[in-house]
């Protein structure tokens, strides 16, 4: 049996990475915000590039089989 690794790769241009597979099969299951982040991207709303943020996808192989976004937020800690 072959081991399948999953690796996850800060994206830098989203249009390098073949999605289309990931987006019909999560609009064909009713989730759309897939195909909305992409849209976002592609058209230029959001690049996830400011200070604390990331976007990633997570792979096997070649096949793209995830894609998320990470945001820091700063927590405001009160003395007690």
């Amino acid at each position: 049996m072959t081991r399948r690794e999953i690796r996850f790769e800060r994206v830098t241009s989203l249009e390098q990475y073949k999605l289309d597979l990931l987006i019909e099969g999560s609009l064909s299951e009713g989730y759309k915000f897939i195909k909305r982040l992409v849209d976002e991207y592609t058209l230029g709303g959001n690049k996830f590039d400011n200070n604390g943020e990331a976007l990633y996808v997570a792979r096997i192989n070649d096949e793209v089989i995830g894609i998320g976004v990470l945001i820091l937020t700063p927590i405001l800690i009160f003395p007690m």
